[in-house]
């Protein structure tokens, strides 16, 4: 142990520098965008929330269900059940790969380019918004979330299906 006490004691002020380095870096980190990263999780968590009540209803699919779905897996289960959502579909899959990319890579910037049919999509339905204010891409996918859980939600109402029925017919036209 004495060793490695005069060991240490020898190095400090290099072992100091790679503190100060190792701190700054973690200081860095977890100042990095710290709400957005949460807000961006918890958007992800959401769109996985409904989803899953979604392939619930759809196919009595449930977390105690023989197997587990990945996210990813669970999109397209979703975009095969119905076809009409796939145009919305894709921004969820914008944002998954966002999720992704930070989940691998903290200091990711999120920009509006990784994020066009999310873009897209809150500005054709949003009648309040407009691109300028459109500057932040956590606004921007919190906003496609709210989106996104109110049409896949409506499909477990009567006229839910109604217009499901409806928006594959569209998409059928359209594809």
């Amino acid at each position: 142990m004495e060793e490695w006490a005069k060991h240490y004691k020898s190095n400090f002020k290099d072992i100091a520098k790679i503190y100060n380095n190792t701190r700054e870096e973690l200081d860095g980190l977890f100042e990095f965008k710290q709400d957005k990263v949460g807000r961006l999780l918890r958007c992800h968590l959401i769109i996985e929330h409904f989803i899953d009540r979604n392939l619930e209803f759809e196919i009595n699919l449930t977390q105690n269900s023989e197997g587990s779905f990945r996210f990813l897996q669970k999109v397209i289960l979703i975009e095969n059940l119905n076809p009409g959502l796939k145009p919305i579909l894709i921004g969820v899959r914008e944002i998954n790969k966002v999720r992704n990319r930070i989940a691998h890579q903290l200091n990711y910037t999120i920009r509006l380019s990784t994020l066009p049919h999310v873009k897209k999509l809150v500005t054709s339905y949003s009648q309040t918004t407009n691109s300028k204010e459109l500057i932040d891409p956590i606004d921007l996918i919190e906003i496609f979330t709210y989106l996104f859980c109110h049409i896949i939600n409506e499909e477990t109402t009567e006229k839910g299906r109604q217009i499901k029925k409806e928006r594959i017919e569209i998409y059928k036209k359209y594809s």
